[in-house]
């Protein structure tokens, strides 16, 4: 498989259903596919342009949601980026 086309319409969908324990993965992105080979995972369907795994469900771990530092603090001032126009410089 090799990544054709531009780089913002290469895609990774993973599909899984309730009734099954195996994930589906399609990716047409040749960064996901290195991946998946590497660890050791072989494509059951290896197109020119795609290919698709299929993995235990167990395995597959999506990224949390976590708050990024320096954001938005509830109860404190917003984080200011230089000096005010009122501020003296000393």
């Amino acid at each position: 498989m090799r990544g054709i086309g531009p780089r913002d319409e290469r895609e990774t969908i993973i599909n899984w259903s309730e009734d099954s324990d195996t994930a589906t993965i399609w990716t047409s992105s040749e960064t996901v596919y290195r991946r998946m080979k590497k660890r050791g995972w072989f494509p059951s369907e290896d197109g020119e342009r795609h290919a698709m795994f299929e993995v235990p469900k167990r395995l597959v771990r999506l990224p949390l949601n976590r708050p990024r530092k320096g954001g938005f603090r509830p109860g404190r001032p917003p984080v200011t980026r230089g000096l005010e126009p009122d501020d003296e410089v000393a």
